[in-house]
């Protein structure tokens, strides 16, 4: 006689993710584009972007969540929303997907440590290169103003992982 094999419950049956969760990523990435227009008075440029820290956590927590054209659609998309020159976004995030795959490929394993460490490398480098793009167009900036940008940037990107996974779960769960 064979072993009867136990019944499936209702939440077994219905694994998939949810309709559309395929979509959550690039939409949440292009929402938080919209938080520059939040009205932050500040003499000093400290505000982060938020889309390139939710793209990095994305792209970190799902390598898939986007497709390769990706990041060029959303740069332009943040570079006409925050009002950065046409071009700088793209770059950036070009720059860090691709720095993503690189860094992905090399590592043999992938911890909570390791990926705030790729981040604020990540970050660090796309500060710099906004800094010296605003150098380029006449802007007198010192070197230490990229400091405090980086340092919110960095603190602030455990707060928006944790969002991502969140985020992740819920669109993953079952209908």
């Amino acid at each position: 006689m064979m072993a009867r094999r136990p019944a499936r419950t209702r939440k077994q049956f219905h694994q998939q993710p949810m309709a559309g969760a395929d979509y959550w990523p690039p939409i949440m990435v292009l929402l938080t584009s919209f938080m520059a227009l939040w009205p932050v008075i500040s003499f000093r440029g400290w505000w982060p972007d938020l889309a390139l820290l939710v793209l990095i956590a994305w792209r970190l927590q799902r390598p898939l969540a986007f497709k390769p054209w990706f990041a060029p659609v959303a740069g332009i998309f943040n570079d006409l929303v925050s009002g950065h020159p046409i071009g700088l976004s793209v770059f950036t995030f070009s720059l860090a997907m691709i720095a993503a795959e690189l860094i992905e490929r090399r590592r043999q394993w992938q911890d909570y440590a390791t990926e705030w460490l790729v981040a604020s490398i990540l970050i660090a480098i796309s500060e710099m290169v906004q800094w010296q793009v605003a150098r380029l167009g006449g802007a007198d900036l010192p070197v230490a103003a990229m400091g405090v940008p980086i340092l919110v940037s960095v603190l602030l990107f455990p707060l928006i992982a944790t969002l991502v996974r969140w985020t992740d779960a819920i669109r993953l769960r079952s209908r």
